[in-house]
């Protein structure tokens, strides 16, 4: 077994173990069950159109890098690639995958691919990372820490200056695309926002908490983000059991958003399993297409 899987799979393990034994498992089911349908299928079909959003803007990034392929395949290629990354992470993973593969379609470098990817992936946690600053500035459980506030605050205010001098310095091929790739990595993030609310308020979260649960929960997204455990099982609950002791967070009501949101995350995913990408070299129109 490949090493780095075995060191995934046991941290999710203990991570997993460890938030079984904060809660109470019998209430937690109780939670779980407590979520009518029409809110699960409302955070599916919010989740999906977030994935939807962010396979156009990857879309767009791979043009700049000198990767033309069409919307279809890259939406196909992208839902694939979710589905490497969740169930078969032994491998090259989503991301590997994708590179691999446009790189031997087209036949352009895979360090161009590799860019396009990379830099999509730094746009949607700079977003991430700069909505889990906002809310958690604006927590009420902050206004006791006022030097940690005034730190978060100014972070929260140099999250897309810092980034767009960074990429102009490191990749100003995607320069023109910052503002724009910022804005619809945002967009991604609160479709997400919105459909974890579904979950909350199928799980009748009070409105006044609301804004807890999804500052933690953007928090949770940012920490699932690094590559530690499998797929970023375990992370989330973690986070949120964590949370839970110092913010107005009842945990097991936590942890079964946790577990409903993977289940939308690896439903989700489980499409990429049944789609099949064919790639056509385009300055060449009578070569065959290559399949993934």
């Amino acid at each position: 077994m490949n090493w780095k899987l075995f060191i995934k799979i046991g941290l999710s393990a203990l991570a997993l173990f460890w938030v079984a034994r904060q809660v109470d498992m019998a209430l937690l089911v109780v939670w779980l069950e407590q979520v009518p349908v029409l809110f699960l299928v409302g955070s599916f079909l919010l989740y999906n159109v977030s994935k939807v959003a962010g396979a156009w803007r990857l879309h767009k990034f791979f043009h700049a890098s000198g990767a033309h392929i069409t919307t279809r395949e890259n939406l196909l290629l992208y839902y694939k690639g979710m589905f490497y990354n969740l169930f078969l992470p032994g491998g090259i993973g989503g991301d590997g995958y994708k590179i691999v593969i446009i790189s031997k379609a087209l036949g352009i470098s895979w360090r161009n691919v590799f860019k396009a990817v990379l830099w999509d992936r730094v746009s949607g946690a700079v977003a991430l990372l700069f909505l889990s600053l906002l809310l958690v500035v604006l927590l009420p459980a902050l206004d006791a820490l006022p030097l940690v506030k005034l730190l978060v605050g100014v972070a929260t205010v140099l999250v897309f200056p810092v980034f767009y001098g960074a990429t102009r310095w490191l990749a100003p091929e995607y320069a023109a695309l910052a503002g724009w790739g910022n804005g619809l990595a945002l967009t991604i993030q609160s479709l997400q926002g919105v459909a974890a609310l579904l979950l909350f308020a199928g799980m009748h979260v009070a409105p006044g908490e609301m804004g807890v649960y999804v500052a933690v929960f953007f928090v949770s997204s940012l920490a699932t983000i690094a590559p530690v455990t499998l797929g970023g099982i375990g992370v989330r609950e973690l986070v949120f059991v964590l949370a839970a002791r110092y913010l107005s967070i009842e945990q097991n009501k936590a942890v079964a958003f946790s577990m409903l949101f993977f289940s939308v995350n690896a439903v989700s995913a489980l499409a990429g399993a049944f789609v099949t990408v064919r790639f056509q070299k385009k300055e060449t129109s009578d070569l065959p297409a290559r399949e993934a």
